[in-house]
């Protein structure tokens, strides 16, 4: 909980907090998330793979917007302009990307797609590539929960032998059993 956040009390923060845990909820009510092409409501997020013309399409710059940034770049490092806009990701030729991205898009009728520079993500690399470190409800509860606390069960070698010798004995004493009878 963040108190300087939101004024008049602690903010929540995180994708799945413990007072709201968003992923059982979505999990729990799997057809409010879902169309009817969808296997499962949370989807893995994809890392570049949007079809593009531009590099703006991807987060990026221009060529004539390239230059200016690295004027811009350098005048940030000598101290003169701070603001620099990041290179969130490129349009390049579909081949640039890997088969695993590239073997789930339909083929369309742009031969570009996006590609994301480090620390973005998202078809368009719009998003900043973050790892959620606020608690999560749904990592509370895997760990707290009473199986977590149960040893496993692994039993000696001599009690493996021996329960083997008893059932062996147990057969012979049957098999005599019902010949005798």
């Amino acid at each position: 909980k963040d108190a300087s956040a939101h004024v008049g009390g602690n903010h929540t923060m995180g994708c799945d907090p413990p007072e709201y845990p968003t992923k059982s909820y979505i999990e729990g009510h799997e057809d409010f998330y879902m169309s009817l092409d969808d296997k499962t409501s949370l989807r893995k997020v994809q890392k570049g793979g949007g079809t593009c013309v531009t590099n703006n399409e991807c987060g990026g710059a221009d060529s004539n917007e390239r230059n200016t940034m690295k004027e811009t770049h350098r005048k940030a490092l000598s101290g003169s302009d701070s603001s620099i806009r990041a290179e969130r990701g490129t349009c390049v030729p579909r081949e640039e990307l890997r088969a695993t991205i590239l073997s789930r898009m339909k083929n369309g009728h742009k031969t570009k797609v996006c590609k994301c520079s480090e620390g973005f993500t998202g078809p368009y690399c719009l998003s900043i590539d973050h790892i959620d470190d606020f608690p999560s409800a749904w990592k509370e509860w895997v760990n707290n929960s009473p199986f977590n606390r149960i040893e496993p069960f692994h039993p000696s070698t001599a009690l493996v032998v021996g329960l083997g010798f008893i059932g062996a004995l147990l057969c012979i004493a049957i098999v005599v059993n019902a010949k005798s009878s």
